[in-house]
């Protein structure tokens, strides 16, 4: 039997783990990483009252549905029969409408529904809320929602807006407003959705809840389908450690600025060198995080796909930099300012899960850096060693390393650079 040599199953191994991360790259829509064009919205406002709290919700209406399609469909089929929709076909494939007529008829019906899609808990005490209105909007006809008074208004109409042709599902907003008896003026809740195991949604959902208190507005941030408890009126303690978990996952489950970092590492062959290349990064990215968080950035479209563009090259740049054993250049600026491109991607993702009216925005903003100064460092901890080990070991088997993976994160890029570029072109020509 023949044995593998080390540097060739090391090779070998190294192509999986690109060929890996590419497919995941590919499952999880890399190419627009930051700007999520499927982002959505779900805004909790807590009125607090006296012996109670009203809140008023809007979410996407596929958001409130998400028990009944379940319930619906059969065997893997499309679901049909849905409460308060209308199923059908166009052109072969089903479509599903809301059904205004029997929302007119029984709106507290439809806003039961959604209620039961949400748990809320006292004092580890389920609360059985009151249905008291519910709206639902065509998306370019939704009115404002982001103050209390305007959320209030919202439910100042009929149901579904009179002489407006019944829209898609997908193309709605619900509003419910639900009342909650038995909590203090101070009281903390937990809310979370009862949503299936299995659905699966389209797109980001990120959650802002207002909690409307005599002292001031505090403001509860999460992302997701909030299958796990949110606790409302959280302390600054519990805002620092839902961000900085943001931060470490936003890096982690970014592949380019995984793809990058490693890169840098690879470039790296003495521990100054990595070093002078992890700080001027996060010098860069530090800057650009915050100026483009309160908006010092060009409001123009063309500017977020041109960001992504140039992230993906900078991959390009950093493993052919490993790749040739160049030094690249002087290291501190080249890194700050490949940073400066990075900062902004994680603008991005932080202006869709914290406003600048935050009470404790810096608090948050510290500590979304955090989480990615502490993702960042796990990348490096993770893979500085192995190279150092394998280099005691053959410094033939780590050339190997080196020159599969940064080969592979140069392909990776590649395709992300022009399906980037494919979505720049677009844009412009809009």
């Amino acid at each position: 039997m023949t044995r593998m040599r080390p540097h060739a199953a090391l090779a070998r191994f190294s192509c999986l783990f690109i060929l890996w991360a590419f497919l995941a790259s590919l499952d999880s829509g890399i190419a627009l990483a930051h700007f999520r064009l499927g982002t959505t919205l779900r805004i909790v406002h807590i009125e607090r009252l006296e012996g109670g709290v009203r809140l008023y919700i809007r979410m996407p209406t596929p958001l409130a549905y998400t028990e009944a399609l379940t319930d619906a469909g059969q065997g893997g089929a499309a679901p049909t029969n849905i409460p308060f929709v209308l199923s059908g076909e166009e052109d072969g494939a089903p479509v599903h409408r809301i059904d205004a007529a029997a929302l007119g008829r029984e709106p507290l019906r439809f806003g039961r529904l959604v209620a039961d899609g949400y748990r809320f808990v006292l004092d580890g005490e389920a609360l059985e809320p009151t249905v008291e209105a519910v709206a639902v909007y065509p998306r370019e006809d939704q009115p404002p929602f982001a103050e209390l008074a305007q959320a209030k208004a919202a439910f100042s109409g009929p149901p579904y807006p009179p002489g407006t042709a019944p829209a898609f599902v997908g193309d709605t907003v619900t509003d419910l407003q639900l009342y909650l008896p038995s909590v203090a003026p101070n009281g903390e809740i937990r809310l979370s959705a009862n949503v299936p195991p299995d659905y699966a949604p389209q797109g980001f959902i990120a959650n802002i809840m207002l909690d409307h208190l005599a002292s001031g507005t505090r403001i509860t941030r999460a992302s997701g389908l909030l299958r796990d408890p949110v606790v409302i009126n959280a302390s600054a303690l519990t805002a620092a450690l839902t961000f900085t978990r943001q931060g470490v996952r936003h890096i982690l489950e970014g592949w380019d600025h995984v793809l990058f970092v490693l890169c840098l590492v690879l470039s790296a062959t003495t521990a100054g060198a990595l070093i002078w290349r992890v700080s001027g990064f996060t010098l860069g990215h530090m800057v650009t995080l915050i100026a483009g968080f309160f908006g010092f950035a060009p409001a123009n479209a063309w500017f977020v796909p041109t960001i992504e563009v140039a992230i993906a090259l900078s991959i390009i740049y950093a493993a052919a930099i490993a790749l040739l054993r160049r030094a690249g250049g002087p290291v501190l600026p080249v890194t700050v300012g490949i940073g400066l491109l990075h900062g902004f991607g994680f603008a991005f993702v932080l202006t869709s899960m914290l406003q600048l009216e935050a009470p404790r925005l810096w608090v948050s903003l510290l500590s979304f850096n955090l989480g990615i100064e502490l993702g960042q460092l796990a990348i490096v901890l993770a893979i500085w060693p192995a190279l150092w080990l394998l280099g005691r070991y053959s410094a033939r088997a780590r050339r190997w390393a080196v020159v599969t993976i940064s080969a592979g994160a140069i392909g990776i890029a590649l395709y992300w650079t022009v399906e980037r570029l494919v979505v720049l072109a677009t844009v412009l020509a809009a």
